[in-house]
């Protein structure tokens, strides 16, 4: 372990930051230490994007140099992974009722994850299944309200074109 740290503080960039500050090599690896199980604390409870990560550490005055070190650390270690968030998550939000359009948005958009890992990860989730919860918690009998509340829940117009309504 102390090996694997090593090469994180003997990087030009980190000792350049640590001198600038004027941090000791002790106070760097508590500092570093501190950080990284922070992290780590957020990534136990569930998976998270990049994104989300950065942010939450961010909120908490992580210094930004550190934290960039502590990023790569973490993929370095696989204990974050896109592939795995984009699973997860996905497989959440098909759960509550939520279409693929909806999903595939919010993972891109907002989590910025690639459109190779949402596809793998969309080849696992059973969207028949979470179009019928959508449809349980919808409860419309008319048809245009019923359409227009899928459609926001992220179902396409093919996905109850043909379907009958009366099932409901």
């Amino acid at each position: 372990m102390e090996k694997d740290l090593n090469h994180y503080f003997t990087s030009s960039e980190s000792s350049d930051q640590s001198t600038q500050e004027g941090i000791d090599e002790e106070s760097l690896r508590k500092l570093w230490r501190y950080w990284r199980e922070r992290a780590m604390s957020f990534l136990v409870r569930r998976e998270h994007s990049e994104v989300e990560l950065r942010q939450k550490m961010q909120q908490r005055e992580c210094p930004s140099w550190l934290l960039e070190e502590i990023i790569a650390w973490l993929y370095e270690k696989r204990y974050l992974s896109l592939e795995r968030f984009a699973y997860s998550y996905a497989k959440n939000r098909a759960d509550l009722g939520y279409g693929p359009i909806r999903v595939r948005h919010e993972l891109s958009g907002m989590h910025q994850i690639s459109s190779q890992n949402i596809d793998a990860a969309f080849k696992e989730i059973n969207w028949f299944e979470a179009r019928k919860t959508a449809e349980r918690k919808i409860r419309q009998t008319d048809p245009f309200k019923f359409r227009a509340a899928l459609y926001r829940r992220g179902f396409s117009g093919d996905d109850y074109e043909n379907d009958e309504i009366d099932d409901l």
